[in-house]
């Protein structure tokens, strides 16, 4: 009788007092962060982004509430099958053990002291889940009223007319700075000249030399020899004509150190650095040369429709990236870049469309005989 007094006092009393710190913090956060939440709701000018980061913390709370409600569900559950099965209670005119009374009566308190934090997290996890639902039509109220917005088209003349201007004002402000600086850029005349001269040494060694200097270096019929030869031979002309584009920057960057020659300069380089890096890659994809195979076999009127694609979208992504440079950073209404950015997307729709149609034959005709 004793041990069970003694086990029963421990389950209902001693064992939810461990517990009950860590579950006491994680309720007094709970209190912060819904305090918290309920004011950026209120708040209208609240961003969509700080919503979402809100949504995250509170979906986080809501399933450790979920977790909490289960795991109380759940021992209430043993607990009421654990009473039931000791029969319906005696009328007043039946007697019965003494034994099963109090067994009774301690399932019975351990009932209400387990049901007490099960219905805690239970209204935690509907007051969390009644804030997310908040967030989410205050989202989608958003979305849907941006959906619906009226944008601007760039098949308006006045945005291809405004982005010309800027261009004009823009290529004139450089040429401003230009003479403002033309006798720093003298003065600096020496370095431009070892720039320039840098990029031709590595355009003709890339070009003219390299594969000669290879077959000299490599001129056993060895199969690693001519495998390092056939790689190098691709690699070594593309590294010097990326380091030659890149000697041709510094030097001109010394010529127009303002900051609209500055942008300038950033975004040519990129033009051709993509350019240059899509026309190589699509030649080593599609194409290949004495040395290496390509590495999609295809008839040569494919391969050289895939290597132009390819080459074009490398061109088109650095147009973009110099129409940033130049619209976002120099011009005061950022519209006039919708109408260049829609003529590029176009560009590069029809390149893929063309892609496409030549991956789909290629999928097609796969295990084949012959070129594609």
């Amino acid at each position: 009788m004793r041990s069970i007094l003694l086990g029963f006092i421990f389950i209902c009393f001693v064992q939810p007092l461990w517990g009950q710190g860590d579950t006491k913090e994680i309720y007094e956060d709970w209190n912060a962060t819904a305090y918290q939440a309920e004011l950026i709701l209120a708040n209208d000018a609240s961003t969509t982004v700080s919503l979402e980061a809100l949504r995250v913390k509170l979906s986080r709370s809501r399933s450790i509430f979920l977790d909490l409600r289960e795991q109380g569900s759940t021992r209430l559950t043993s607990l009421k099958a654990q009473l039931a099965a000791l029969g319906p209670e005696p009328s007043e005119n039946d007697e019965e053990q003494s034994k099963i009374t109090e067994r009774r009566s301690a399932l019975k308190l351990q009932i209400k002291v387990e049901e007490a934090p099960s219905r805690e997290a239970a209204e935690a996890f509907e007051r969390a889940n009644g804030l997310i639902a908040e967030v989410d039509e205050i989202v989608r109220a958003r979305q849907a009223a941006q959906l619906f917005e009226l944008r601007k088209s760039p098949l308006n003349p006045s945005l291809l007319i405004g982005s010309m201007k800027a261009v004009v004002t823009f290529v004139l402000s450089t040429k401003d700075e230009y003479f403002e600086t033309k006798t720093s850029a003298s003065k600096n005349l020496l370095a431009i000249l070892m720039w320039l001269f840098f990029a031709a040494l590595l355009i003709w060694q890339g070009t003219f030399r390299i594969k000669k200097t290879l077959n000299s270096i490599l001129s056993s019929e060895n199969e690693w020899q001519l495998m390092v030869k056939s790689r190098l031979s691709q690699l070594l002309p593309f590294g010097a004509m990326i380091l030659a584009v890149t000697s041709v920057y510094y030097a001109l960057k010394l010529v127009l150190p303002g900051s609209n020659g500055t942008v300038l300069l950033c975004g040519l380089y990129m033009v051709i650095a993509f350019g240059l890096s899509g026309s190589w890659l699509s030649k080593a994809i599609f194409s290949g040369d004495e040395l290496n195979e390509p590495l999609f076999k295809m008839a040569d009127n494919n391969a050289d429709t895939a290597v132009n694609t390819v080459g074009l979208l490398g061109w088109v992504l650095g147009a973009f990236f110099l129409l940033e440079n130049v619209f976002l950073q120099n011009v005061g209404d950022n519209n006039f870049i919708i109408a260049p950015n829609f003529l590029l997307i176009i560009i590069s729709s029809i390149a893929l469309f063309r892609f496409a149609v030549i991956a789909n034959k290629f999928e097609q005709n796969r295990g084949l005989d012959g070129d594609l």
